[in-house]
């Protein structure tokens, strides 16, 4: 959640403040590049994420800037090290949570297919996770941004997005999720 939240006020500093986030955040990120190859196990993975993170926030604020190029750039960067993570890591306590991140991160990123794979194998992945409802959540959003709203409620009709709600609660919490979303949020 940190990660999202940070997403979201990377890119409203304006003036001398950015460019104060944008130093740290470049200063951070170099050093965590000089360190990175030095560490092993789970130190040099939690160091990759911290990296990922302040990428994914770099490349934030470079969007609001309308450097797009720059941008790009940097959500491959973040892209890149969730994605060493899991490859190096397949079972490292966590990885749930780095694969709603990076669903996310490619999503924002308009990476939208790779995006909402990343979250599907999440939810097939990880039955319990607690980033289930968040990955059932961000898919049925995508949906519902992309005016799919009978795909975002309930993902029928292609076998790619069906999911199997086993419990009765994430039922009845994503159907009002949705529901909250199409009232405050008509679709034109």
């Amino acid at each position: 959640m940190f990660f999202l939240l940070s997403l979201v006020f990377a890119g409203t500093l304006t003036g001398p403040a950015q460019a104060e986030a944008q130093k740290y955040r470049l200063q951070k990120l170099e050093q965590a590049q000089s360190m990175v190859e030095t560490l092993s196990g789970e130190e040099q993975a939690n160091l990759l994420m911290r990296m990922a993170s302040l990428e994914a926030d770099e490349a934030t604020a470079q969007a609001s800037a309308g450097d797009s190029a720059e941008a790009s750039r940097y959500f491959e960067m973040a892209a890149q090290n969730y994605q060493r993570i899991l490859l190096t890591w397949p079972d490292r306590a966590g990885n749930d949570q780095l694969h709603y991140l990076l669903g996310q991160l490619l999503i924002l990123s308009g990476k939208d297919t790779e995006g909402i794979a990343e979250l599907s194998s999440l939810i097939k992945t990880y039955p319990d996770s607690s980033y289930l409802f968040d990955a059932y959540l961000a898919i049925g959003e995508y949906f519902f941004e992309k005016g799919k709203l009978v795909r975002a409620v309930i993902h029928s009709g292609d076998e790619e997005y069906h999911y199997n709600f086993e419990k009765p609660i994430e039922i009845e919490e994503a159907y009002y999720s949705f529901l909250v979303l199409a009232d405050y949020n008509p679709v034109k």
